[in-house]
This record gives C-alpha cells, sequence and structure tokens, in this order.
C-alpha cells in the first residue's frame, strides 16, 4: 500500500485547503474529516484519479488451534 498523507495549508484569509496522497475512494475524505473535526465546511471538493480507483483490502484469516485437554 502506498504511504498515505495530508498536507495541509492554511492561506492568509485562514483558509484551509486539504490535499491528500495515497488514498482511494472516500476513505481520502473520512481521513480529512477525522483531522479536521466533522464541523468542517467544506467548499469544494476536487477529486483525483486516486479517488476513482477501487480499494483493496486485504483479508487475513486467523486459524487458531484448540486441543482439549
Amino acid at each position: 500500500m502506498p504511504e498515505q498523507q495530508i498536507i495541509i495549508t492554511i492561506d492568509e484569509q485562514g483558509q484551509i485547503n486539504a490535499k491528500t496522497e495515497g488514498f482511494q475512494g472516500d476513505s481520502c475524505i473520512a481521513a480529512v474529516v477525522e483531522l479536521l473535526g466533522e464541523h468542517i465546511n467544506i467548499i469544494n471538493l476536487k477529486k483525483t484519479d486516486e479517488y476513482h480507483q477501487s480499494q483493496t483490502v486485504k483479508a487475513i484469516n486467523v486459524v487458531e488451534n484448540k486441543r482439549g485437554c
């Protein structure tokens, strides 16, 4: 999985811009909301090619061997 990062910039007027890298799908939006809080007011949302890529989810099966005594 590529490194995930959120780049935050704040301009002179106090406007916050967030750019994500390494996220796919809605996970980028969820990460920004988690970082900045649920009460942020998103004015403009530009979705990149990464947004439209599907997420790869790895599942690991854990097998537990239990023996009776």
